[in-house]
């Protein structure tokens, strides 16, 4: 008399095999540190959105909001701040990242330009516009790249909105 089901090596041979194909799949996963880069990017655009927002809703075209990006060793700082005031502290895991900022140089690969010096403060009017140190509002894109692997770019229109990609 025959049973029907699976014999012991049967069972063994499917959970090898099994075994082996997800082995092999996991190779084919992402790195965390893969995911750093863009999870930093949306992040710091997050911020720089928010701080245009809080400018905006402030609609006082005399007060001007600053975000300033500093690093330690871990994380970027940044701060919303308004007359000498912190509004807000976001703190991101950078994981060896750096920034470049340009106003001028829309061309060169981000891989290729080197990171600028931190303490980097941007300002933002009661209208939304990405304003100098003296409130006078910009005229020219500033192109911000997270230099890390894969390297990302960020752009800021005079207008103050932010957007993920080159600017142009």
């Amino acid at each position: 008399m025959k049973s029907a089901g699976f014999t012991l090596i049967e069972l063994i041979m499917v959970i090898v095999l099994i075994s082996l194909i997800s082995a092999l799949g996991i190779g084919l996963l992402p790195s965390a540190q893969e995911y750093k880069s863009p999870l930093f990017t949306d992040q710091l655009l997050n911020a720089l959105r928010t701080t245009q927002r809080i400018a905006l809703l402030r609609e006082n075209p005399s007060d001007v909001l600053s975000l300033n990006v500093s690093r330690d060793s871990g994380e970027f700082q940044l701060q919303i701040m308004q007359s000498g005031s912190q509004l807000d502290l976001i703190a991101i895991e950078h994981g060896g990242a750096q920034l470049a900022f340009t106003n001028t140089d829309f061309t060169t690969p981000c891989a290729s330009m080197a990171a600028s010096p931190l303490p980097q403060i941007l300002y933002f009017n009661g209208a939304g516009d990405l304003t100098n140190a003296s409130r006078v509002q910009v005229s020219t894109n500033l192109r911000l790249c997270i230099l890390a692997s894969p390297a990302r770019e960020l752009c800021i229109a005079p207008s103050g909105y932010a957007y993920a990609g080159s600017c142009i």
